[in-house]
């Protein structure tokens, strides 16, 4: 069923528009957007558009829809979860006939074995397109409250050849039971018979960047995953100790802090370090009253059985300004926590590396004190992109930011690939909050566009009003990035929160982006989809936005993000995936609501308007139009 005819004109400038951050004119805000051959250089300064919808597919009324993947006459739009109160069928990848798009049609449903077994949750899908292969990865099946899947997550990527015939009627390639959080499919631009995906776990461990080479699913078998690392970053702690010379242990040595007492500041503590004797068994780990300890000294001490908070007393009653302690476990050292209001001294926590040789270095002074600027935590690896030319990733890191590295060892093919950080550690920008959600360059421009993506308080802490927006990123300088500018909605405005909360299961907070060389397509969650200029990249600004007509009801709410009351706020309103724009029209997947086609006016139409594919999570189609790897191919003067 076709829903009516909907034209949505853009809000006040007042309550949507973008924010610049001040910052001096740099030469990166002037670089002329890239044109395909027969586009004029001049270009009209921004005004509002529209984005009209041409054609909705409810998609059952089931809810819970999730990615969206589109090759030829087809849609494929997996599902959050692995139940229905409708039927199984409601659950699986639901093809869609786009041939008409003001009249799409479900013409099948992909149910088990293929997909929507117990545990599985068809959360990303793409499709290689010149190869005619969909790829649907099954991962993150929530429980009760989360995704009501009715089983244990069932995690994998399976491949299905939808050439031809098959194109309503998927047959299985082959399946790997591994995945990911999300991922990025590129595919070489000087072979279209190699891909790789590469992805991100939304953690910091051991695969929380995975590459996957897609080739031999040409010959049936499945791909190899040829990379597992942790994504390179580690947190920077807020704290420094500071070795003086003549010690062998001179230097500077990076610390984190503690939940009780103080917080060093950046003038410090200073004096003599002196290593602990409690005269237990373990003397050094500072469990018992302190032995012949000099007052005014630095305890240095061995973390061990005892609470953090018992040794900091310890070192405090014996006369120590201050409490240094040494990791007794390899690795980076973690926040000490506990609570005791009556402890005035600062304490924090060095490596097992860094203390063991700062004991060798004794005697010793030292200063403790907070590092200049802020902490940078390590993050979680949540999504990524990368170039075309398969040099840069561009990494959107939970808590951590944003990032830069250089992949291209393994889009090269070399032997015993490497990755390599392009952004400092320590210069990673960061901001409050859950953190970085995607992140997509501009198309021959140095700017990145990042989105965060935050829910309802019901989901935890750090969620909630303002929820999450955009901030642009300028990357003239990759090993040192800065956000220069950001989109908001009005809900993403501290100041406005007492109209827009209590919200516990909405998100007004921006999802996932598509950029063509001046708009910024994103889906905003119950914000909707957006369309900003990005001409200028310090003044984003709203040139249309969508905002659909809910379905009465559907089988089953987001229990996250759909399942507050509807009081014509967007309550309702879930907008999701990437958006695909496919012969000049945009598709974008409503979990809720269904999928939509919607079509473009405005400034910059063009553009929007000669692309024949392009989607945010992949550097296919159009997307070698805007930013070539050697000759412009053929199809983009079509």
């Amino acid at each position: 069923m076709v829903a009516k005819r909907l034209t949505v004109a853009v809000a006040s400038a007042l309550l949507l528009m973008g924010t610049a951050v001040a910052a001096p004119a740099a030469a990166n805000e002037d670089q002329e957007d890239p044109r395909s051959p027969s586009e004029a250089t001049s270009s009209p300064e921004p005004k509002t558009g529209s984005l009209t919808q041409v054609g909705h597919a409810p998609l059952m009324n089931r809810g819970m829809n999730a990615a969206l993947a589109i090759h030829g006459d087809y849609a494929y739009i997996g599902s959050r979860t692995d139940f229905h109160v409708d039927g199984e069928e409601f659950s699986g990848i639901m093809i869609v006939d786009v041939s008409d798009p003001t009249d799409p049609e479900i013409v099948n449903v992909m149910g088990p074995p293929d997909t929507a077994n117990p545990g599985e949750s068809s959360r990303e899908l793409r499709v290689w397109q010149s190869q005619d292969i969909l790829i649907v990865l099954h991962t993150n099946c929530g429980g009760p409250g989360a995704h009501e899947c009715k089983a244990p997550s069932q995690n994998n990527f399976k491949f299905f050849d939808i050439s031809g015939e098959h194109a309503t009627e998927p047959q299985l390639i082959a399946q790997i039971n591994q995945d990911t959080h999300e991922f990025f499919l590129w595919e070489d631009p000087n072979d279209p018979e190699r891909a790789l995906m590469v992805g991100g776990s939304a953690g910091s461990g051991g695969t929380a960047l995975s590459i996957w080479d897609l080739s031999p699913l040409l010959q049936g078998q499945p791909p190899p995953r040829i990379h597992a690392s942790t994504h390179g970053y580690s947190g920077v702690p807020p704290n420094l100790v500071t070795v003086d010379p003549p010690s062998a242990a001179a230097g500077t040595y990076p610390a984190t802090g503690a939940a009780f007492g103080p917080a060093p500041d950046e003038t410090g503590v200073s004096g003599n370090v002196v290593l602990v004797n409690d005269g237990s068994a373990n003397p050094t780990e500072g469990c018992n009253p302190l032995v012949a300890f000099p007052a005014g000294a630095i305890a240095l001490v061995d973390r061990g059985t005892c609470a953090f908070v018992q040794k900091a007393s310890n070192a405090q009653a014996a006369g120590a300004t201050a409490m240094i302690v040494a990791n007794s476990v390899a690795g980076a050292p973690i926040d000490m926590g506990g609570t005791d209001p009556s402890i005035t001294i600062p304490s924090v926590m060095i490596s097992q590396a860094d203390g063991n040789t700062l004991k060798a270095g004794l005697p010793a002074t030292a200063t403790v004190a907070r590092r200049p600027g802020p902490s940078v935590p390590t993050g979680g690896l949540h999504s990524l992109s990368v170039s075309n030319d398969g040099r840069h990733a561009f990494y959107a890191l939970l808590t951590g930011g944003f990032g830069m590295v250089d992949v291209s060892d393994f889009t090269s093919g070399v032997e015993d690939p490497q990755l390599r950080l392009v952004t400092e550690n320590a210069s990673r920008p960061t901001w409050s909050g859950p953190g970085a959600h995607s992140a997509v360059k501009f198309w021959g421009r140095d700017w990145v566009w990042v989105s965060d993506e935050v829910y309802g308080t019901a989901t935890g802490a750090g969620h909630g009003c303002p929820w999450g927006w955009a901030r642009i990123i300028d990357i003239v300088d990759p090993e040192l990035p800065t956000v220069e500018a950001e989109y908001r909605l009005a809900q993403n405005h501290e100041s406005a929160c007492d109209q827009w909360e209590p919200h516990p299961r909405t998100s007004y907070s921006a999802h996932n982006p598509t950029l063509t060389p001046r708009i910024a397509f994103s889906t905003w969650h119950s914000g909707g989809l957006q369309a900003v200029s990005i001409q200028r990249p310090k003044q984003p600004s709203q040139l249309a936005e969508f905002m659909p007509e809910p379905l009465d009801t559907v089988a089953l709410e987001d229990p996250r993000l759909s399942s507050d009351p509807d009081t014509g706020r967007g309550e309702k309103v879930v907008m999701w995936s990437y958006p695909i724009i496919k012969d000049g029209l945009v598709y974008v997947v409503d979990l809720r609501n269904g999928l939509y086609i919607i079509d473009y006016d405005g400034p910059f139409e063009k553009e929007v308007e000669r692309i024949t594919f392009l989607e945010g999570n992949s550097n296919q189609g159009h997307a070698l139009c805007f930013e070539p790897v050697g000759s412009v191919p053929a199809y983009c003067d079509d």
